[in-house]
């Protein structure tokens, strides 16, 4: 029982560890997806879709604060296609 114990604690410490270091990952994501898109001006749909998803991931981890606000922020961005990129 106490080895049973033991490889509990050990996995559930891995998976915080884990749970942790992605969280971290999907921030300094959106962060850098923030100062791209916003130097920018605009964002595609497709950039917007993939910080969405980066978004929920990060906030189903646990994550909020300032990120929600830069998520606000992106939102607020008017939406263009590659096509409308070169004019």
């Amino acid at each position: 029982v106490t080895a049973l114990i033991a490889v509990l604690r050990n996995t559930v410490k891995h998976q915080t560890a884990l749970d942790a270091g992605m969280q971290a990952m999907l921030r300094a994501e959106i962060i850098r997806s923030y100062y791209h898109y916003s130097e920018r001006g605009w964002i595609t749909l497709h950039g917007l879709e993939a910080v969405e998803l980066a978004y929920q991931a990060y906030h189903d981890l646990g994550g909020n604060g300032t990120v929600t606000k830069l998520m606000g922020d992106m939102r607020d961005l008017p939406v263009q296609d590659h096509a409308q990129e070169e004019t």
